[in-house]
């Protein structure tokens, strides 16, 4: 049986360092990351990560309630299941 994939995207501040926050977040769940994509928004004070995971669904839960504690994390959304154009 395999584990569904998890599309997160997060919304952070444009900082040396979050990436590393973040990605810490999911190494001490276990977590690995399959995809990230960083990029710039409008607003050069954020940056939007895009990452894709593998896992369940409850740990992923738990993942996404501690990465928006972080001080730099302005947003995290999982998208999984949404349509993407």
């Amino acid at each position: 049986m395999t584990t569904p994939t998890h599309t997160i995207s997060v919304l952070v501040l444009n900082k040396p360092g979050v990436l590393v926050r973040v990605a810490l977040v999911f190494a001490r769940r276990g977590y690995n990351i399959d995809s990230l994509v960083v990029s710039p928004v409008l607003d050069s004070e954020f940056s939007r990560m895009t990452i894709t995971c593998s896992g369940d669904l409850a740990s992923l839960d738990q993942i996404i309630k501690q990465l928006v504690k972080l001080i730099d994390v302005v947003r995290a959304v999982d998208h999984t299941g949404e349509a993407v154009f």
